[in-house]
């Protein structure tokens, strides 16, 4: 079931699997700062609402580079009351190495915060990840 759909992602979530995912989209390229803090607000709050057991983000078309004070932020005010640690995550990563990185180094923030991020693979393809998840 779709529950949010914006320029820069589409947020769902499958009940029979409590499975959230959240897919960015093209435009974040050209997205700031500002609107990147809103979408992972939007994302957060269902999070917190939906409480799933499994996780699923495509990084596949995500061009927004996350910078040390966005990475400060997601740790101060996207996660603050954590992550289930039995929650399983799988994250779908494109080539771009330094995306990639500042992806990883948010995620590292966030862990700092939550403790636990679960148990977490990161993928080539969103059809391997969700194979996984729904294992």
């Amino acid at each position: 079931m779709e529950l949010y759909k914006s320029d820069y992602m589409t947020i769902s979530y499958l009940q029979d699997s409590a499975l959230l995912e959240l897919v960015w989209h093209e435009p974040t390229r050209d997205m700031s700062d500002e609107q990147f803090k809103h979408e992972i607000m939007v994302y957060s709050g269902f999070h917190s609402k939906k409480k799933p057991l499994k996780t699923l983000t495509d990084h596949l078309h995500f061009h927004f580079y996350i910078h040390q004070g966005l990475q400060d932020w997601m740790k101060d005010h996207a996660f603050p009351k954590g992550i289930p640690p039995n929650q399983v995550s799988a994250f779908v990563e494109q080539d771009d190495f330094f995306l990639q990185v500042a992806v990883e180094q948010a995620l590292e923030e966030v862990d700092e915060v939550t403790e636990n991020l679960g148990n977490v693979k990161h993928f080539a393809t969103r059809e391997d990840a969700l194979n996984w998840l729904l294992k």
